[in-house]
């Protein structure tokens, strides 16, 4: 947004349970980035590897230590994770957000983050080099209603009836269209960390002392794999799930994202949803929909 002749840093940033992802303009192009959402505050031996963010004297090392997987973003300490993606995008010392939060919980969250940030200076260190940034608005959209803004104008345009199901770690989110206009919106409570947490419980009746973040890595690293049983078991409970809220899978066409439909695989989504269902980059889709719909609604 421009204030006379100054123009103020936008930068979209999604805090997801697994991975935070941003978008941002750099020179004619929208960039984008992501890294593991985990931060540890213990003493390192080195800090010279690590990306370190420095808030009140404490120094986080990023993407090391546990994922924190709170339902309820705000009760979260996302601080660190939110300055790094800043400090990544930018090195502007006033800005302007937009963020998501499950689609039932807009309005209440909204309020939250905006208490919690709008117009405060945080004063940190990032790399050890000093920085300042003044949030000076923040906007907060529905995840999955989000993606809508990440589909081509042409396809918005000429399917009615268009369905988004974004499936994160913790949450589904659902969002349905009728002719460009929002028809329902629901939040569905469970996700891949549920699949997740299957494994971990069988692996611990073998005797192993695992957590969930090493079935993650174990997954990242390809060691072990969900199975194409338990796949279908919970695409079929998002279907089922759906009808609470009188959403009938057939009467959409559909589009999937999120970094749960990445786990879940093309293959197994096509089956159900429709062929091609994933959106392209749908890593990304949530975060360029938050992007494209602060600058439909602040301008460039």
């Amino acid at each position: 947004m421009l204030w006379g002749d100054v123009y103020i840093m936008k930068i979209a940033i999604d805090l997801g349970n697994r991975n935070i992802k941003l978008a941002y303009k750099k020179g004619d192009k929208v960039e984008f980035d992501s890294f593991q959402s985990r931060f540890t505050d213990e003493e390192q031996q080195d800090y010279s590897s690590a990306e370190v963010v420095e808030v009140g004297g404490v120094k986080y090392s990023i993407e090391q230590g546990n994922y924190d997987f709170e339902f309820n973003k705000t009760e979260k300490d996302y601080l660190p994770l939110l300055l790094c993606a800043i400090a990544r995008a930018t090195e502007d010392e006033e800005i302007e957000i937009m963020m998501g939060a499950p689609a039932e919980h807009v309005s209440g969250l909204r309020d939250i983050f905006k208490a919690q940030l709008l117009n405060k200076e945080f004063k940190f260190k990032y790399r050890n080099k000093e920085r300042k940034v003044k949030i000076t608005n923040i906007g907060v959209i529905g995840e999955g209603f989000a993606s809508y803004f990440a589909i081509p104008r042409a396809v918005r345009n000429t399917d009615g009836n268009l369905g988004i199901i974004d499936i994160g770690g913790r949450t589904v989110n659902i969002a349905t269209f009728i002719n460009s206009k929002q028809d329902k919106v629901c939040t569905l409570n469970f996700g891949l960390l549920d699949l997740k947490n299957n494994i971990l419980s069988d692996i611990k009746r073998s005797g192993k002392d695992y957590n969930i973040n090493t079935i993650e890595n174990l997954l990242d690293n390809g060691r072990i794999e969900i199975s194409d049983e338990e796949k279908e078991g919970l695409i079929n409970k998002i279907i089922n799930e759906a009808k609470i809220y009188k959403i009938d899978i057939d009467l959409y066409t559909w589009f999937l994202t999120g970094g749960g439909s990445i786990d879940l695989g093309s293959a197994q989504l096509d089956n159900f949803f429709g062929k091609n269902c994933m959106l392209k980059d749908s890593l990304y889709s949530n975060v360029l929909g938050y992007y494209n719909f602060m600058l439909a609604k602040w301008g460039e």
